[in-house]
């Protein structure tokens, strides 16, 4: 194989990439490769060689992956079938047979397909069916079946009806007939329905055009008959065709005179656009031309052979349909039939057409509908007629579709209103009247003068001819340098137009942009727009024509916006795009002229006008077009879209239910191959972040491609990120509604947060009381935030929420739901702040205690429009304020002279801590599945954060054991007593135990124990001997060895003893065993008790006055005043501790026996 070789050149082939190439067809490829190139394919040399190559072809990543697959064997070791097997354990297609015969049956020839693509399809189908030498048979066999042509299929069931027909010849004979069909169908005559006033749709005509003149007639429903083409009779038996066989089609109960099928004969169009028309206001737009446009109900409606028709999935296939409100019931024909997988018929009559024929049947169905987003089990009519399928009203009134005409974007010419307002739509050179552009520069400007730029010589006639344009029209003047001082100027950008034409902009980034002091006049958002237009029915966008230049700037301004030319310098007396001012100077313009009219937005040179009704959004139109008209500023009338039930505005789909996302936009970017780049990867994840509002819980999944974005990062596209691309794609959707912001209704916030980000909902409650979003947000976490304990990432959530919705919630009352429940009492300004609440749950509390609102708990199950908004965060800049965990760190390092890397080092070398950091990131099993010396970990799991090597709970350092002993030292500088030194650890730090131990090393200290006070303790002076036995009784609680609840009571005189398990420690329970006793003897004179809730309860007061029993509570914190029953409990447990065995209620009579 070497010798074969003779360049000597290395044999190489290209690295295998999953995401590209199917590893079946990589494996076959190599092979070939290394057959063409000399290699050997088969022998023990030729596998090892063979190995070698393939081993160097898959790659780093692929390579670690074998060798890792099978340990204890070096590559000298692995045979090149291990290689190969390894692979394609993992890479390779491991097909169903049986399911891919299946569909293989099911393949059907498209109406736009040739024979020829047909064939390629059912040949890529049969791949995988393991047909061996029938292969052939199988191909011909389905081919016929699914040609989906009639007269094609036909032909060769009739001419190769024998078994040992070629599937070449049938292709070939099938690809020669439907070329003779589209042959013939090139000499048909196309014609327009000049009767349709909504649209023109193209019909074919199967004879010429002349001859079809000569032979068709038109009937009228209302006059003529529709069976034999005569005046209509008084009973439809009178009519001498019901029996006759038509000559045209073949059919039966007509003339061939009154044929519709054929052609012979059309129906009497007749205007029914009042009966579609919903507006029966006379002082509206009435005289504007309809035309059918889809409602929100209905997707993909397009005009068709006089129908209005939808495509819509049938058993999973694609079907166009007919929407027909005149048939009662949805039929479809045999082929159509035979495309969603013949599923098995029930008998059905015949049905009747609207010209009496009948119409034969091969029975009824029911299949799979989906449609406009809803899926139902429906039943369908088969007919035996191959006609375009009937969308029948049996199925319009399930998936509850209303067929309107809304008002169409044009207006006639001789409409009264562009009669009234035709100088607004009609371009002058004129200018706005009354406003002028200021451009204020800083103080700090320095004037410059760039040189022209060369201009390539096929457009210097073009940029001539447009600075002539402008300079006739008034937007430009001419500037003589020889007289004029010109302290500012800037080359000139051209770009060419779709019609042929040039554009020419100004390049003013490098004069006076860096320069200019904006103006403070902000643009609306959208969320300010929807509010301004919420409760309009219809809505009519006006386009401004050429916007900034329709507005003069001053004098002043001018000597600013100076160009230099090939042909000269010019100035701008107009105000000019690339401008940085421009945008905020024109809005600012705009809203003098058009402030103070109701449901009107705008923004820039885009104006949208609504109303209540009809009559209040016409007063608002005039008198928008009044304000224009005053100040001369003119639209654009083909631009413009008036009174629409739905208008594209600002990138949104805008309707009286809500906005949704423009459905070519979304197409587009579904459509998007993979980026290639960092580039095209922020490009596309900059388009997303525009639909973040419709999309819930935006976060977690983009986090992969955000990294990939970062600086320091590696560009590696592996599938793993493919997955999430196009995951985030699917969640794409035209259909997706957020409704108007109402603000007579409730305000819902639901927030959640994850370990990457924060997600937010704003919702209302409808009619129905369900909530509905209004608008959706959420944010990737930095990566100080990502290490925040579960708390503060919830916490944060809230905050970030009502920052975001500011503009709804300011001054409103509103609810926040959350499923972390600690919240309710953290973050709530009705009981002020909460003690347990961290530094920065605290700051953060007041930072929102200026709103009025209150939260509740909400299981997760139920908040999952927030929680899939912080799974699927949109990157956004956060604020760095709130980055504080680092400082609190460095403070408390320096406070204590501690080493950061040295406190880093020992937690991360903590087996312990280590684990508390492992279920910090992946999340806390139960209690019961961890070690108990985690315990008092997991207790506190809710606020321990992890940042930079460091677990932090609430506000202090959590110390690896490695530390505690210096800690210890350090804090006991000085010689401080127990709590002094308890005192300042209790500031900063914490550990299990840290209260003993700090108790432990002060007592162990010789010098505070030879130096300290000797004071001599008061001497206890016991309580008096009762007279009798059951006098006074001694109760307390205590744990047993075993961690349960024990109640103890003791006798004063006889010292008996009474233990009772208890499962909660509750005062009724204390009651309940407390009457046991008393039953069996009698009733005491006092009862002594520590100062435990149980005792001190209002049930247990009430208790022990009913029974006359005078109750003593002990000095708190002085356990020795109830000595007896201390060391009651004492001696019961060291003898429960000593006896053995399973049965605890045993262990414990033991002890008492």
């Amino acid at each position: 194989m070497e010798e074969a070789n003779t360049n000597n050149k290395p044999y190489t082939f290209e690295q295998f990439e999953e995401t590209k190439d199917e590893w079946n067809f990589y494996l076959e490829r190599f092979e070939l490769a290394a057959s063409i190139n000399g290699m050997a394919l088969e022998g023990d040399q030729a596998n090892a060689n063979l190995k070698k190559h393939l081993l160097n072809s898959l790659g780093a990543r692929h390579y670690r992956f074998v060798r890792e697959s099978i340990p204890g064997k070096t590559p000298n070791d692995l045979t090149y079938k291990d290689v190969v097997d390894t692979m394609s354990k993992k890479y390779g297609k491991h097909r169903n047979v049986v399911y891919e015969r299946f569909k293989f049956t099911h393949i059907y020839r498209r109406a736009d397909q040739s024979m020829k693509d047909f064939e390629s399809t059912l040949r890529e189908g049969a791949v995988y069916c393991d047909f061996g030498s029938t292969l052939e048979l199988r191909i011909r066999d389905q081919f016929i079946m699914g040609v989906n042509e009639k007269s094609i299929q036909q032909d060769l069931l009739k001419l190769f009806s024998s078994n040992d027909s070629k599937a070449d010849d049938v292709i070939r004979h099938a690809e020669v007939a439907f070329n003779s069909m589209k042959d013939a169908e090139k000499m048909y005559t196309k014609t327009k329905d000049q009767n349709d006033t909504s649209y023109q749709n193209e019909v074919f005509l199967v004879s010429s055009k002349n001859e079809r003149q000569k032979t068709m007639i038109t009937l009228d429903s209302e006059k003529e008959c529709l069976r034999c083409g005569r005046l209509k009779h008084k009973y439809q038996g009178d009519c001498p065709a019901k029996d006759k066989e038509c000559l045209a089609c073949g059919g039966h109960g007509h003339f061939a005179r009154a044929c519709l099928k054929s052609g012979k004969a059309t129906l009497k169009k007749k205007s029914k656009i009042n009966a579609f028309s919903d507006s029966n206001n006379p002082n509206s737009f009435s005289k504007y031309s309809e035309s059918f446009k889809h409602p929100n109900k209905i997707n993909h409606i397009k005009p068709h052979s006089n129908d209005f028709v939808a495509d819509v999935n049938i058993n999973g296939r694609k079907i166009t349909m007919s929407m027909d409100t005149g048939a009662q019931v949805s039929c479809i024909g045999e082929e159509t039939w035979k495309q969603i997988g013949c599923p098995e018929l029930a008998q059905t009559s015949n049905l009747k057409a609207y010209t009496f024929q009948t119409i034969e049947t091969l029975g009824s169905t029911k299949v799979n509908v989906e449609f406009g987003g809803k899926s139902h089990y429906l039943d369908v009519i088969v007919t035996k007629i191959n006609d375009i399928p009937i969308f029948g009203r049996n199925w319009m009134c399930i998936f509850d579709i209303t067929l309107s005409l809304p008002r169409v974007n044009t207006l006639n010419a001789d409409s009264d209103i562009l009669k009234e307002y035709i100088d607004v739509f009609t371009p002058n050179t004129r200018g706005i009247k009354n406003h002028v552009a200021t451009i204020i520069l800083k103080n700090d400007a320095k004037p410059v003068v760039h040189k022209p730029r060369p201009i390539p010589f096929t457009l210097k006639p073009l940029v001539e001819n447009e600075l002539t344009r402008l300079v006739e029209e008034g937007v430009l003047e001419r500037v003589d340098p020889t007289t004029e001082e010109i302290p500012w100027a800037c080359p000139i950008v051209c770009v060419k137009k779709h019609d042929g034409g040039i554009r020419i902009c100004g390049d003013f980034r490098g004069t006076i942009n860096q320069y200019i002091d904006p103006p403070p006049f902000p643009l609306p958002s959208i969320d300010e727009i929807l509010n301004t237009i919420r409760g309009g029915n219809r809505f009519t966008v006006l386009d401004l024509k050429d916007a900034y230049l329709q507005l003069a700037v001053d004098e002043k301004s001018k000597k600013l916006l100076v160009i230099n030319t090939p042909c000269g310098f010019f100035h701008y007396k107009r105000l000019p795009f690339g401008v940085s001012s421009s945008p905020a100077i024109f809005q600012a313009t705009m809203a003098k002229i058009l402030s103070g009219i109701p449901n009107v937005a705008f923004y820039l040179d885009d104006i949208i006008v609504t109303g209540r009704d009809d009559k209040l959004h016409e007063d608002n139109l005039r008198e928008v077009l009044n304000r224009l008209r005053q100040c001369n500023v003119t639209s654009r009338k083909d631009k413009c879209q008036f009174f629409m039930e739905e208008v594209e505005y600002l990138g949104h789909r805008i309707s009286k239910n809500g906005i949704r996302p423009l459905t070519d936009k979304i197409d587009s970017l579904k459509q998007l191959p993979p980026p290639s780049n960092k580039t095209e990867l922020k490009s596309f994840l900059g388009a997303i972040s525009f639909y973040s509002r419709y999309i819930p819980r935006l976060h977690e999944l983009c986090r992969p491609l955000y990294d990939l974005t970062l600086k320091n990062a590696n560009w590696i596209w592996n599938e793993s990120h493919g997955r999430v691309y196009e995951d985030i794609k699917s969640r794409l959707s035209s259909n997706c509604l957020l409704v108007h912001f109402d603000e007579s209704r409730d305000i819902h916030i639901y927030t959640d947060a994850s370990n990457k980000g924060v997600g937010a909902v704003l919702m209302q409650p409808g009619a129905d009381n369900r909530d509905y979003p209004v608008v959706c947000a959420s944010r990737t976490l930095n990566s100080s935030e990502r290490n925040y304990s579960v708390t503060e990432k919830e916490a944060l959530s809230i905050i970030f929420a009502i920052k975001k919705f500011n503009q709804y919630l300011y001054g409103r009352s509103f609810k926040i739901f959350s499923d972390h429940k600690p919240l309710e009492r953290l973050l709530s300004h009705r009981n002020g702040l909460s003690t347990a609440a961290s530094g920065r749950i605290a700051r953060w509390w007041h930072l929102i205690s200026c709103y009025d609102y209150s939260i509740h708990y909400k299981k997760a199950e139920e908040n999952k429009f927030a929680d899939t908004l912080s799974r699927l965060p949109i990157e956004e800049s956060t604020e760095n304020d709130l980055d504080d965990l680092a400082t609190l760190i460095n403070l408390v390092t320096q406070s204590f002279n501690l080493i950061k890397k040295m406190l880093r080092i020992a937690t991360t070398n903590d087996a312990l801590l280590g684990k508390v950091i492992k279920y910090l990131n992946m999340g806390w099993p139960d209690r019961k599945e961890i070690d108990k010396s985690l315990h008092p970990y997991y207790d506190k799991r809710f606020n321990i954060s992890y940042d930079d090597g460091i677990l932090v709970w609430n506000d202090r350092i959590i110390i690896p054991p490695a530390l505690r002993q210096e800690l210890n030292d350090y804090l006991h500088t000085g010689h401080p007593g127990i709590e002094a030194m308890k005192a300042l650890a209790r500031e900063t730090i914490w550990w299990p135990r840290m209260g003993e131990d700090i108790e432990l090393h002060v007592k162990s200290c010789e010098s505070c124990q030879r130096n300290g006070p000797n004071i001599a303790e008061t001497p206890i002076t016991p309580s008096f001997l009762p007279y009798k036995p059951w006098d006074r009784l001694h109760l307390d609680f205590a744990e047993s060895p075993d961690r349960d609840m024990w109640l103890l009571i003791c006798d004063a005189f006889t010292k008996w003893v009474e233990v009772f398990p208890m499962g909660k420690a509750t005062s009724t329970n204390v009651i309940i065993r407390l009457e046991e006793c008393l039953s069996r003897f009698g009733i005491p004179r006092v009862v002594v008790t520590d100062n435990g809730p149980q005792f001190t309860s209002h049930e247990f007061t009430c208790f022990c006055k009913d029974q006359g029993i005078k109750h003593v509570l002990t000095t708190p914190y002085h356990s020795r005043s109830n000595g007896m029953a201390e060391r009651s409990i004492r001696s019961i447990k060291e003898k429960y501790s000593k006896i053995t065995g399973a049965d605890k209620g045993k262990r414990l009579y033991t002890a008492l026996f």
